[in-house]
């Protein structure tokens, strides 16, 4: 038989339909303290594009909707998008809320196109972090002999300067008490006692200012040891900070 060879081509078109898709997969929100402000909240808002990837058909109308763990910690500016054209691209802001206590906040936002049967979805991440700050997380004073003295703790270091700080936007007007198993086992200097509350007043800190005062294990204590919790209490806007202290005073041989 005869057989002919011939050359045949032909053009394999791309797929049109759209495809959906958000610039990133995961954003973490710029981190504010207590008590931030609108502003605040602005300078923490990101936009996000959701782009249209497909070279041919538009998408229909997008809905985006926050899930996950906190997603009443969010706000988003548009809950629903228009069509978007093959290669375009739309534009959603997402912000944190205002009053947020200190935490971490996480969720997903997610744009569906029930038309074309699409889905598409990043994670956010925001962190509130607290506004009083202090340079200690616990306190543990060195083992003592019964008997010491103000001039020996002194001497060896164990009167203790604790710095509060206030990170925050807001005037804090800090008090401060203690609590837990032995309260009066440490003596504070530095602030003023309320003879009706037993707070001690550490003072107005305006934004980015701080405060000193001091603490050590109170003179005449036994052998045993003693543990107390510091708190600190801003009476403005209610922000917390808190530190737990210790001593442990053994006899003399």
């Amino acid at each position: 038989g005869l057989a002919k060879i011939f050359t045949a081509s032909f053009t394999v078109l791309p797929d049109p339909s759209p495809k959906i898709e958000w610039q990133t997969s995961y954003l973490t929100l710029m981190e504010q303290y207590e008590g931030y402000l609108q502003a605040n909240v602005d300078a923490s808002s990101e936009g996000m594009y959701v782009h249209n990837r497909g070279v041919g058909l538009p998408t229909g109308e997008l809905t985006i909707s926050l899930s996950g763990a906190n997603p009443n910690a969010f706000t988003l500016s548009r809950t629903t998008l228009p069509s978007i054209a093959a290669g375009n691209r739309e534009n959603v802001a997402v912000r944190p809320k205002l009053g947020l206590s200190a935490g971490t906040y996480y969720a997903t936002v997610e744009v569906r196109d029930f038309t074309n049967g699409l889905t598409t979805s990043f994670d956010i991440s925001f962190t509130v972090s607290k506004a009083l700050v202090l340079n200690y997380a616990d306190l543990r004073f060195m083992q003592l002999p019964e008997g010491y003295t103000l001039e020996f703790l002194e001497f060896v270091d164990q009167v203790k300067s604790v710095r509060v700080e206030n990170w925050g936007v807001r005037e804090v007007d800090v008090r401060m008490s203690l609590s837990g198993a032995n309260p009066d086992a440490f003596t504070i200097s530095g602030a003023s006692k309320s003879a009706v509350t037993g707070d001690f007043d550490i003072g107005t800190l305006t934004s980015y200012s701080d405060q000193t005062f001091t603490i050590y294990p109170k003179i005449g204590l036994l052998a045993g040891t003693y543990t107390a919790t510091v708190t600190l209490r801003d009476q403005n806007n209610g922000f917390t900070v808190s530190f737990n202290v210790s001593v442990t005073v053994i006899p003399n041989p």
